[in-house]
This record gives structure tokens, C-alpha cells and sequence, in this order.
């Protein structure tokens, strides 16, 4: 024989009747919580793997400022003159100022 607790408890839709049902829910609401959340964290690494593995997108200007798209860089990965000499300038600078900057902080610490 149902009392009315227990019909009123039913209309509300609870699952649990003793106690402690509170916390049971609320157990029940935190696993379904982090399982949710742990298929969103799988999701989010798979897609930043995805996203990692893509090749590059490459576009290459010419003397004349004509930019062309390369699709496959594997096969035209050779670098060109202009790209040869900007990066040695840029590397031999970079180099220098390195150095330079070696060179007096260690004349600072010597004094």
C-alpha cells in the first residue's frame, strides 16, 4: 500500500526512496557528467592530432609578385635562390646578434 510520500514522491519523478536517494542521484548525474566530458576531452585531442598532421599551406611569391598556391610540398619542396639567400642573411644576423649578446653579458658578469 502506497502512502502519499510515496505517490507524491512518484509524480515528481524520483528514483530513489531511501535515505540517502539524494546523493544516489546526484552520484548518477557525476558519472554521466564525466563520462560526457571524457568523449568531449577525446574529441578535442583527435581533432588537435588531426589538425597537427595536416601539411602546411605554402604559398610562393614570385620576382614579379605573382603568389602561387603549392598543393603537393613534398614534391616541390626545393627552396629557390630567393628563399637560399633570405635565409642566410636572416641566419648570419641572427647568428651575429646572439653572440654579440653573449659577448657582453659575459663582460658584465666579469666585472
Amino acid at each position: 500500500m502506497k502512502t502519499r510520500l510515496h505517490e507524491r514522491l512518484e509524480s515528481l519523478g524520483r528514483k530513489y526512496f531511501e535515505v540517502f536517494g539524494d546523493i544516489e542521484a546526484e552520484n548518477h548525474f557525476l558519472k554521466l557528467l564525466s563520462i560526457v566530458i571524457t568523449g568531449i576531452l577525446f574529441l578535442a585531442l583527435l581533432g588537435a592530432f588531426i589538425l597537427a598532421n595536416r601539411p602546411p599551406v605554402v604559398i610562393r611569391v614570385a620576382e614579379v609578385g605573382k603568389a602561387e598556391a603549392i598543393g603537393n610540398l613534398r614534391v616541390n619542396n626545393a627552396p629557390t635562390e630567393h628563399e637560399v639567400l633570405y635565409f642566410s642573411k636572416t641566419f648570419v644576423r641572427r647568428f651575429s646578434e646572439y653572440n654579440a649578446c653573449l659577448l657582453y653579458t659575459s663582460d658584465a658578469a666579469d666585472e
